[in-house]
């Protein structure tokens, strides 16, 4: 049974398929026109290989999931030539408890010191005494943290804590974060006294640096998070598939900072206010980016008001984040490889007009010129690779079955970008191909002596082609300028020979 246009692997065979296509929003109109008038023109002949061959073969493929241990061994030593800060008296006067927090053995150990009231809210009516109460620990004060973060914005006070708690607490968590260890060994160390460098140092990277962070950190979600629930309300707007394809192409970093985003934003509003979407769509989703970006100013705007006069307010605004302390270390590295994860991956054989365009949607690099050519030639066909609902590849076959009982391997196209770290790929690919062409007559399964534009996946052939035996083959057809595997070289490797 054929599939639906709209449906993996969406094949689009006919001139009704190419419409319906267009209609599904799975086709822009210069795409659309291309392929309409190659379809009205030109007739694809389909080799016996791909008509005999199953549509559809789902194979789960292992991946190599790689471990680097490090053996670390770190010293800290105070940077060099740190500058006095101009501003140190107003830094003080900001967080002037500094080094009651800092005297603590941990966080837990200042925290214990609140009323017994407040640490039952922390988790710490005791002191934690294995890492999962710890763990419990930390997400209680966060949790409580956050709360008052969002009540000061409204309300001007916290609701749990004095408002001097309240500072404490923020303060006591950024300094006892692990990321910020060269800051606490700078309060620790020995020598350091207010009239110190290390010391100013110290106090202005918390205030103006780190403090900042972990506020920002406690009210704003994780921006690929974000990013998500963007998408998720661009489809509950209805808008078509290329729209959100078109508008989420702003935000081209899979870990996107909180900043790239915010600019994004700003960009994905005025362009869906331009293009052709419902009004109401438009005007809903400009309300949603603006209720996020509204969120993501929060954090700013109550770290100035807990912490910053307006003397400070500019001195922060010039102020550049620093390492106090300077990290030492000593690295022997080394990785353990496990292949203990899976990685299902499904393998469709088509000819069809979307082969075209493969390119657009698969990131697969031969361009439109070229797969015009190679859909014309009567032995190729094409095996397009899904994994879920993302098209990852494709896999150019040649049929040479009548002449010389071959089928070629003639290319594996993968975008770069992608991750393939595949343990024994070629091994699954040849019980693939097997189970795939079981009902055509063929003897030999052939590669190329290059196979693929990935380097990992190259890669891993360099050194699975050495257990393969060789063959001398000449194929000869007018068409062998568009396919690497036959244009320079008659020698090739045996994937797979069919028993007799």
């Amino acid at each position: 049974m054929k599939n639906h246009p709209l449906e993996i692997p969406y094949r689009l065979e006919t001139i009704e398929d190419i419409n319906n296509a267009m209609q599904g929003d799975l086709l822009r109109i210069t795409d659309y026109k291309r392929l309409l008038h190659f379809a009205k023109e030109k007739t694809i002949q389909q080799p016996q290989a791909l008509i005999k061959a199953k549509k559809k073969v789902t194979k789960d493929f292992s991946m190599v999931d790689e471990e680097k241990i490090r053996d670390v061994k770190i010293n800290f030593c105070e940077v060099a030539d740190l500058p006095l800060i101009a501003q140190y008296p107003l830094v003080l006067d900001s967080i002037p408890w500094i080094d009651d927090i800092v005297c603590h053995e941990n966080i837990f150990h200042f925290f214990h010191s609140f009323p017994l009231e407040i640490r039952k809210r922390f988790l710490l009516e005791h002191r934690p005494d294995s890492p999962a109460a710890m763990f419990s620990a930390v997400l209680a004060i966060r949790k409580v943290l956050k709360k008052d973060l969002i009540v000061y914005v409204k309300a001007q006070k916290p609701s749990t804590l004095s408002l001097v708690q309240f500072k404490k607490s923020l303060v006591a968590l950024t300094v006892f974060d692990p990321s910020n260890e060269d800051v606490l060994l700078a309060f620790k160390t020995e020598k350091t006294d207010e009239n110190s460098t290390l010391h100013q140092n110290a106090m202005a990277e918390i205030l103006f640096a780190r403090l900042p962070k972990t506020i920002k950190g406690l009210l704003t979600r994780n921006a690929n998070t974000l990013v998500q629930r963007l998408s998720l309300k661009m489809s509950n707007l209805n808008l078509s598939s290329r729209h959100i394809m078109n508008l989420m192409g702003y935000i081209n970093k899979e870990n996107i900072t909180s900043d790239d985003l915010y600019k994004a934003l700003n960009r994905i509003d005025g362009v869906a206010m331009k293009i052709s979407i419902p009004q109401e769509s438009q005007n809903r989703l400009h309300d949603y980016i603006e209720s996020m970006k509204k969120n993501m100013d929060r954090a700013p705007l109550v770290y100035r008001a807990l912490f910053l006069s307006s003397e400070l307010e500019t001195y922060q605004k010039l102020y550049r984040p620093t390492k106090v302390m300077k990290l030492e270390e000593t690295v022997t590295e080394r990785t353990v490889s496990r292949y203990t994860k899976l990685s299902t991956l499904d393998f469709y054989t088509t000819k069809d007009f979307f082969d075209l365009i493969k390119s657009k949607f698969s990131s697969d690099c031969t361009d439109t010129y070229q797969g015009e050519h190679q859909l014309m030639t009567p032995n190729f066909f094409n095996i397009r690779i899904f994994k879920g609902q993302k098209w990852i590849g494709n896999i150019y076959m040649l049929d040479f079955c009548e002449e010389h009982d071959s089928l070629i391997i003639d290319r594996i196209q993968i975008p770069r970008e992608i991750k393939a770290s595949y343990h024994q790929f070629f091994d699954y690919l040849k019980e693939v191909l097997i189970e795939m062409f079981e009902d055509v007559n063929y003897e030999y399964i052939l590669m190329p002596l290059k196979i693929s534009n990935h380097e990992k996946i190259q890669k891993i052939f360099n050194q699975y082609k050495k257990k393969l035996s060789r063959e001398e083959k000449l194929f000869l057809s007018p068409w062998a300028r568009h396919f690497e595997s036959l244009d320079w070289d008659k020698r090739f490797y045996v994937l797979h020979k069919r028993p007799q």
